[in-house]
């Protein structure tokens, strides 16, 4: 008789850590994901700053009044080319959120993705064209060869996140074909 109340106090014990373990791995889940948005914002207001900080410290711009110095149709350009990096963050920003909440595999996670790899495939272009600009419209004594290498390092990581993304779209968009099929499957069981 002692040994089943040994019993039933120990399954007690194990569904109480049991519970305790799905609350505590639903927190850290939810942690890490804060965690990842927060650093995502942080990148963005990191580059916001570079954008507003960079002209005003360039060689050319140092004896100019600050509107000239915002005018100039380069760095317009640059400011035109930094919205696709700012709406892949806030498109990787909002696939967090629904990691977060457990909608991962959902077709907004693949817009998300999609919305991404086609930001950074545009970025990529758009650097290479900056990277042409300088190249063919540089002054004779200047070297644009400090531009275009950092021109051909950031392309060459839009092109692998671009990359690495379509890889994560297309297991993201089988895997949610492959649970639609089992859904229709487990429906049409139930149904004989």
């Amino acid at each position: 008789m002692n040994f089943g109340i040994y019993l039933l106090i120990i399954n007690k014990y194990l569904l109480h850590l049991q519970r305790r373990l799905k609350l505590t791995s639903y927190v850290m889940k939810r942690i890490s994901t804060a965690f990842l948005q927060t650093v995502i914002v942080l990148i963005g207001i990191v580059a916001l700053i570079i954008l507003i900080w960079f002209p005003l410290t360039e060689g050319r711009a140092t004896h100019l009044d600050l509107f000239s110095t915002y005018a100039d149709p380069f760095i317009l350009y640059g400011y035109g080319a930094s919205m696709a990096f700012f709406v892949a963050l806030y498109n990787a920003f909002r696939l967090l959120g629904y990691i977060g909440q457990n909608k991962v595999f959902s077709t907004n996670s693949v817009k998300n993705l999609k919305n991404i790899k086609h930001c950074a495939i545009l970025l990529s272009i758009l650097i290479v064209v900056a990277g042409l600009f300088i190249r063919l419209t540089h002054n004779t004594e200047d070297d644009p060869a400090g531009f275009l290498a950092i021109c051909i390092v950031t392309t060459f990581v839009a092109i692998v996140v671009a990359t690495a993304v379509a890889v994560f779209e297309k297991l993201l968009q089988n895997a949610i074909d492959m649970k639609s099929e089992n859904d229709l499957t487990a429906v049409s069981y139930t149904h004989l």
